[in-house]
């Protein structure tokens, strides 16, 4: 399972990943971690704990465009050379 179904599927069951020292640790139901979904934690827990470090270092209040132009199916924000890119829904 790559990282952005990993993610996908633990946000919509309810679960998070929170920085925790030099750890990154799931919170969430506990029948959400299915074999397949620990094995891809694993897999991806230093990209997760990169990206929980990064977002943590983010200003509190960051501008994203309200809407992404029509004649482009998604749009990157990117802050101090980190992106984020979005996908119109």
């Amino acid at each position: 399972m790559d990282l952005e179904n990993l993610l996908a599927q633990v946000y919509a069951a309810g679960g998070r990943f929170i920085a925790e020292g030099c750890a990154a640790k799931y919170r969430g139901p506990k029948e959400a971690l299915t074999p397949e979904v620990r094995q891809a934690i694993n897999e991806h827990k230093a990209q997760i704990l990169a990206d929980l470090e990064w977002a943590e270092s983010l200003p509190d209040e960051i501008y994203i465009p309200a809407s992404v132009p029509n004649d482009e199916e998604s749009i990157a924000v990117c802050i101090e050379g980190q992106c984020l890119t979005m996908r119109a829904a």
